[in-house]
């Protein structure tokens, strides 16, 4: 149940994958196959990570989020590849996933995002094009299955 502030949500793992719970910059948690570790992951190019971004002023539902992302992107890749589609249908909270690919990159991204009353979910992952169909279908249930939840902090 990875959390940000007073952002929570209830985060299913992945048929055959893991949650790992670390922080790390950046990512609220990481998600890869069991038996690996994240080291493992990133070297076969076949894991996720998630965070949230609370809704402010700047970014007040999730297409600011993505108009901003793909700016600094752009900016930083300018011959890449950038691709959207509708996520999974939700019964609460928008869905959109992103397809980035650069030369610079050694597989496919695929950014998935959720919006939420307070918050915007986002899961990123990172796939072989021989697994991506597959591993797709991992994010696209991420996203379908995600729950908000509210975390009140006390202060004692």
């Amino acid at each position: 149940m990875p959390y940000s502030d007073n952002n929570e949500v209830c985060l299913p793992a992945p048929f055959g994958w893991i949650i790992d719970g670390t922080r790390r910059e950046g990512a609220v948690a990481t998600l890869y196959q069991r038996g690996y570790d994240l080291d493992k992951a990133q070297q076969s190019n076949e894991w996720m990570y998630v965070n949230f971004l609370a809704k402010s002023a700047e970014v007040t539902y999730i297409q600011e989020l993505i108009t901003h992302q793909e700016a600094y992107l752009r900016a930083d890749f300018p011959s890449a590849k950038i691709n959207y589609e509708d996520g999974p249908q939700r019964e609460s909270g928008k869905t959109i996933i992103r397809c980035f690919i650069d030369k610079s990159y050694p597989v496919p991204e695929y950014t998935g995002f959720v919006e939420f009353e307070d918050f915007i979910f986002f899961c990123v992952m990172f796939s072989p094009v021989e697994l991506s169909n597959r591993n797709k279908r991992k994010l696209e249930a991420i996203l379908r299955r995600v729950i908000p939840i509210k975390v009140k902090q006390s202060s004692s």
